[in-house]
């Protein structure tokens, strides 16, 4: 990647009232936990925190022949705990726990306090539906099935509800559903989200609203990849969708775009990190991308390497630190209040990372 496309991945500029502060990762402790246990690394896994640690399963990397040589993408459902080790995390172990129903990849995922939801995905041999939860224990009990396939979705938790939208559905649709974990009635389809549907997106709460950011959508009869820039706002007590701000420009205003990011929420704070460079991706979908384009080096991809804070009180943004650990793309990050972990992804596409990041994140709750 030239040095231009390496100074706009990692700059955040000023731009319509958005505050961007460039943070030290010196002063932020990050570490590197065990590896996955797939020395090859996965990514779109489901994966979220437990009391007993990190739940990672399924999951889709190529082990054999690489991507750029025409290589089988090969989906997985095995079950992995890494269990945390709070004074030595670099000590961190991993178990394997009992496999999932089905191989599955690019599912939507929500922690809960009864342990990881998991909704849809692909599997070997298409979309899926099912709906399932992995305990802390790595016990797999079936959940109702949602009423659609999806794949590349998001989900969320808000107090005993999920809930999940973006992807790819059935019919194409911009379709919310909320499941209420605590009763037996099955989802329940609410108000669709507005716009174009959106693929890869990002989804997170505050508590009181659902935060939808992101994503990207290839508009078949224009042959042209839209990268939704506005910020949609859901609110369960009334069921409606609204605008509110935009996803920050580059210092040249350019279009940043979140797809293949991960987000996660504490209090009022969402942190969002990884995902691809918006134009290479996008020239990639349109057909554009150069002969060479799966050969290059990781860096020349762009990923976004930056940890980023969005917080919804003031609707400022915040870049608090770059670490190249975290140019990641389908990845998973999750947190348990006090750090955040950063789980596998690729580093470019078709490559894989095995890599667990942890980032100590109690000062910026502190100091938002």
């Amino acid at each position: 990647m030239t040095h231009l496309l390496r100074t706009l991945s990692l700059s955040l500029g000023l731009s319509a009232g958005w505050l961007f502060a460039l943070g030290l990762s010196a002063q932020t402790d990050i570490v590197s936990l065990a590896p996955h246990p797939d020395p090859k690394g996965v990514s779109a896994p489901f994966a979220g925190h437990t009391p007993q640690g990190l739940l990672v399963a399924g999951g889709c990397n190529f082990p054999d022949v690489p991507a750029a040589e025409g290589g089988k993408k090969v989906f997985y459902d095995k079950v992995y705990r890494l269990s945390l080790n709070a004074q030595l995390p670099e000590a961190s172990a991993w178990d394997t726990l009992p496999s999932l129903p089905d191989s599955l990849a690019y599912g939507a995922m929500a922690t809960t306090a009864q342990g990881l939801v998991c909704v849809g995905g692909r599997t070997p041999r298409g979309m899926s539906c099912a709906t399932f939860l992995i305990n802390a224990h790595g016990l797999v009990d079936r959940l109702p099935p949602l009423p659609v396939k999806m794949a590349e979705g998001c989900a969320v938790a808000l107090g005993d509800d999920v809930y999940v939208c973006g992807g790819e559905q059935d019919g194409g649709q911009c379709g919310l559903y909320r499941l209420r974990t605590n009763a037996s009635t099955g989802w329940e389809r609410l108000k669709d989200y507005p716009g174009t549907p959106r693929l890869q997106p990002v989804l997170a709460t505050d508590g009181r609203a659902l935060y939808l950011m992101g994503g990207f959508y290839f508009d078949k009869d224009k042959q042209r990849c839209i990268l939704p820039e506005d910020i949609l706002v859901y609110h369960p007590d009334t069921d409606k969708w609204r605008r509110q701000g935009r996803l920050p420009k580059r210092p040249d205003c350019r279009r940043r775009g979140l797809v293949g990011a991960t987000a996660v929420s504490v209090g009022e704070t969402i942190y969002v990190a990884g995902g691809v460079n918006p134009d290479l991706f996008g020239q990639a979908v349109e057909g554009h991308a150069p002969a060479d384009y799966l050969r290059q080096d990781p860096q020349w991809y762009g990923f976004n390497d930056g940890l980023w804070t969005f917080h919804t009180a003031t609707g400022r943004w915040q870049t608090v630190l770059t670490d190249d650990r975290l140019a990641r793309s389908g990845g998973v990050v999750t947190t348990d209040g006090h750090r955040l972990y950063m789980i596998c992804g690729e580093t470019k596409p078709g490559i894989r990372s095995p890599q667990i990041t942890a980032i100590d994140i109690v000062d910026m709750v502190k100091n938002p």
